[in-house]
């Protein structure tokens, strides 16, 4: 069917120019499907005092009470951090920003808690190394 002498189509047969509009429209597809996006739509905040949740479309910086004070925790362009915390090792702090869900940034000494959640994608369950 596409098997034409070179001198009859010497630069693209009609099948090569349907396999490319092919491969364009499955990479459109693919693109536009969602995926892994990376972004999520909520922030729960877990702490010794109860379970709250955030939009983290919407900037804000919060003030959270754990264990040994309060935490300051930013939420700015669809993305949160500890950014001041009372305790000593400042690990929460060093995590920095997470938006993706299921990732995590915890306060131990303080028992503070702050997870992605939603979004539109699909995260893997784990990644090794």
């Amino acid at each position: 069917m596409c098997m034409r002498s070179p001198s009859e189509y010497p630069y693209f047969r009609w099948c090569d120019l349907l396999l490319l509009a092919v491969v364009v429209i499955l990479l459109i597809a693919a693109g536009s499907e969602g995926g892994y996006s990376g972004s999520g739509e909520i922030l729960e905040i877990r702490t010794p005092m109860g379970s709250t949740e955030h939009s983290m479309s919407r900037d804000t910086t919060l003030s959270v009470p754990g264990a040994l004070g309060d935490l300051t925790v930013t939420v700015r362009d669809d993305r949160a951090r500890v950014a001041a915390s009372p305790c000593r090792g400042q690990d929460c702090v060093r995590t920095g920003w997470i938006d993706s869900p299921g990732e995590i940034s915890v306060c131990m000494p303080s028992g503070v808690y702050l997870t992605v959640k939603g979004g539109g994608g699909t995260a893997p369950d784990a990644v090794s190394y």
